[in-house]
């Protein structure tokens, strides 16, 4: 009966339900990895950021009614890395019409120190005026630029904890 039980209340967390199939992606420029609660879509775009147009790599699912996505990103020149990570935060606001309603600083192993990495929790409205949260994360390695982020209505606090607690970078020459 306690096995059953167990069981039981194992299966009606959040990271055991259909919805959220957890599993390990790595990013396109293998450099990174992250757990993503479903099978992710690949898309590859330029985009403009700090002055210049980039390639931006991106990973993205939803699941649970939420929207989980990797975003990655590679500079040609060091001095540009503290700006593309403002950049994109300041992006992120602007895309969601939104407020940040909190930001820390954020670190992860084997990223490469700057002051502007955080992770940002904001609120705000997409195009078709649904409000919406959004956590997400902010960070590099070298030159590579890096977002992860959670949008959804609400952001599950398990669900950002086995994603943002997934985010891995490989260890130097482990990559592509």
């Amino acid at each position: 009966m306690k096995r059953l039980c167990s069981l039981a209340l194992a299966c009606a967390l959040p990271a055991c339900t259909p919805e959220m199939n957890w599993r390990e992606v790595r990013a396109d420029d293998g450099n990174a990895s992250v757990m993503l609660p479903c099978r992710p879509d690949r898309h590859r775009r330029d985009v403009a950021l700090a002055g210049t147009t980039v390639k931006m790599d991106l990973l993205v699912c939803t699941a649970g009614g939420a929207t989980f996505a990797l975003s990655s990103l590679a500079l040609a020149d060091p001095s540009e890395v503290t700006a593309a990570l403002v950049a994109l935060r300041a992006a992120m606001l602007d895309n969601l019409g939104g407020s940040v309603l909190r930001s820390t600083s954020w670190a992860l192993a084997g990223m490469t120190p700057n002051a502007q990495a955080a992770r940002v929790e904001a609120s705000g409205r997409l195009p078709d005026g649904t409000a919406v949260r959004q956590e997400a994360a902010f960070f590099a390695r070298g030159l590579h630029i890096y977002q992860a982020s959670i949008i959804g209505p609400h952001v599950e606090p398990e669900a950002a904890e086995n994603f943002f607690g997934g985010l891995r970078l490989q260890a130097p020459g482990l990559g592509r």
